[in-house]
């Protein structure tokens, strides 16, 4: 996602009345306030011009329904139609919109037509008049559903140009316990305006792609978080500079092993982004996947992990080679969906590769090894011909999803590693890759790539060489 032009600072400092105290501040558009004690902030998943800021709040019970519900803050500056001609006056730019934001921008104009299109499931219960540092503001008080478990406040202060809107969820009950009451006692009373920053205005679309990412993590980092930059990648950080580093040579030289085994057609221009939490309690915060340890997002286009070093290193950068292939893929073949095997099975062929020489090649991936050598023994692997058509629900069934992934990695490394008894066995994973680049259908690339291929003597020898792994 690249954004356009401006983007938002996230800062702490002390103040002599709310002491040391986390404050949201937006320079571009000049302005901040105090976010509730238990309510975070948090970074913000891509770039957008739009949602300029997350909160985290506390999870809360509700003992009668039996429902547990995190809190969710977030800042938004919602655009107007404004003028197209004529000088816009001081602090009332409007938000240059990206790709992310154009959905949101052509259904929702200002904070009623947001409320209107985007909100649609919300009911509006009460509004009141708020004076917001000078300025005339509303509280709006939602309520989600027939049901109504889910209920919003809202702070919404109305420009020329743009709308700035706070917003709180959390559950119905909690807002008859008058949450909401100190929610807005401290977000409108410290809440202030001041004049935005002059800054130039940067055009990125005149920027290369990796200047353009460099400058929007740059500008968007949270409190807390610091940017390293690598010749093919750009790291978004807030455990050691140590771990950092390490991250940033292991990206660099696993780099050149996918680029060995799938030499780009072209130079690939975008930066992969990777993004590196503290713990594991600062990745799930950010939306990660409760069972994962990392994971690559399409949509945001960046690699999301957390360090785990301090109980084990390997495992750690094992999982940065599995999906950093994903990443790189991505890239250099464009958003395919290849079958479970190949795509997971590559990942860790990568999680596998051992340093040596100040390179990495192939080696055996430990992680898969018992759990395929103990389905092997017991005759609970999966022949070759239902595992290499599975689909992506059929791999990840809980009763055999890890023999799918040992065997998803044990098929890529003997057919990569392996001594083969026929040439063609050799040529399956690079045809299979070509035809679905081409084609787009994963069927028709696994047919043209097992043409001519015996399965059942492919798979007595895979059977053998992963009885020997």
């Amino acid at each position: 996602m690249k954004r356009l032009i401006f983007t938002f600072l996230l800062v702490l400092w002390t103040s002599p009345v709310w002491g040391q105290v986390a404050r949201y501040e937006n320079k571009e558009y000049g302005f901040r306030f105090v976010s509730p004690e238990g309510w975070p902030a948090v970074p913000i998943q891509g770039e957008s011009a739009v949602l300029v800021a997350r909160f985290n709040g506390p999870d809360f019970v509700d003992p009668k329904a039996r429902i547990q519900f995190g809190g969710i803050g977030e800042v938004m500056v919602l655009p107007k139609a404004g003028p197209t001609t004529g000088e816009e006056k001081p602090g009332e730019k409007m938000p240059a919109l990206t790709r992310q934001d154009m959905e949101l921008a052509a259904a929702a104009l200002g904070w009623e037509s947001y409320l209107k299109k985007r909100l649609g499931d919300f009911e509006e219960k009460r509004r009141r008049k708020v004076d917001v540092g000078g300025h005339e503001g509303h509280q709006v008080w939602l309520e989600h559903g027939k049901e109504g478990v889910i209920s919003s406040w809202c702070l919404v202060i109305e420009r020329e140009l743009f709308d700035v809107v706070v917003r709180y969820d959390l559950p119905t009950f909690r807002m008859r316990k008058r949450d909401d009451r100190m929610i807005s006692a401290v977000v409108i009373k410290s809440f202030e305006w001041f004049e935005p920053e002059k800054e130039g205005e940067v055009d990125l679309t005149q920027m290369s792609a990796r200047e353009r990412t460099a400058y929007l993590v740059k500008r968007d980092l949270p409190d807390g978080y610091f940017m390293l930059e690598t010749d093919r990648y750009v790291i978004i950080s807030n455990t050691s500079q140590k771990i950092t580093s390490e991250v940033a040579h292991q990206l660099e030289k696993i780099r050149d092993l996918y680029e060995k085994i799938f030499p780009p057609e072209k130079p690939i221009e975008a930066v992969s982004k990777v993004r590196v939490f503290a713990d594991r309690d600062d990745y799930l915060a950010y939306g990660a996947p409760p069972s994962s340890a990392g994971f690559w997002s399409p949509r945001h286009e960046e690699l999301v992990m957390y360090d785990n070093t301090a109980s084990d290193k390997n495992d750690t950068f094992a999982v940065l080679r599995h999906e950093a292939f994903h990443q790189y893929i991505f890239y250099r073949c464009g958003e395919l969906s290849p079958h479970s095997w190949f795509n997971e099975g590559y990942g860790d062929y990568f999680s596998g590769a051992k340093y040596r020489g100040g390179a990495f090649g192939p080696g055996k991936f430990l992680w898969r090894t018992p759990v395929l050598k103990k389905a092997l023994q017991e005759d609970k692997v999966i022949p070759l011909k239902d595992i290499l058509r599975f689909s992506q629900a059929q791999y990840y069934q809980p009763d055999i999803r890890s023999i799918c992934y040992a065997q998803g990695w044990s098929i890529v490394y003997f057919l990569r590693e392996g001594r083969l008894r026929r040439k063609e066995w050799g040529d399956i994973l690079d045809k299979y890759l070509a035809k679905l680049i081409e084609t787009r259908d994963r069927v028709k690339a696994l047919d043209y790539a097992l043409d001519g291929i015996n399965i059942d003597e492919l798979e007595a020898e895979w059977k053998k060489f992963a009885g020997k792994l």
